[in-house]
């Protein structure tokens, strides 16, 4: 008996929409990760000079005492970073895909814009919204 088509196995339909998802969600864990451990000296640094400002007249930013242990806390940066990248790009495209909440009438550059500056607004809201416990914790550690 002769069998016609392919001889590979069949491959199961997949929903291209939870693979776009679970890929922008690893991009902005990526990224969180990335930025989380680049930039944890300098956020640290920045919030020690603050704090030392309450009791200090002049402290700058270049102070050595600023600088002492760099990544203490690292962790809850990258938790933090984590979570926010990570929900970032499927934020904007579910504002982006429900016209409820953003309406992106035309093609014009100007309403292009403007879509992309209230998808960022409604995201930008949505992730401090959500982060907002996570940034306490964060700061009172």
């Amino acid at each position: 008996m002769i069998q016609t088509g392919s001889i590979l196995p069949k491959e199961k339909p997949v929903m291209a929409h939870s693979n776009k998802d679970t890929r922008n969600f690893g991009i902005g864990f990526g990224v969180g990760v990335i930025n989380a451990v680049v930039f944890n000296p300098a956020d640290k640094a920045l919030y020690t000079m603050m704090k030392r400002r309450q009791t200090e007249a002049h402290v700058s930013l270049f102070d050595r005492g600023n600088w002492v242990k760099p990544y203490q806390g690292v962790h809850l940066a990258i938790g933090h970073r984590v979570i926010s990248y990570g929900l970032y790009f499927p934020f904007i495209d579910f504002y982006r895909a429900h016209p409820l909440f953003v309406q992106c009438p035309s093609s014009s550059l100007a309403s292009s814009l403007l879509c992309d500056l209230q998808t960022g607004i409604m995201t930008g809201a949505t992730t401090a919204f959500l982060l907002n416990p996570v940034n306490l914790i964060k700061t009172i550690s």
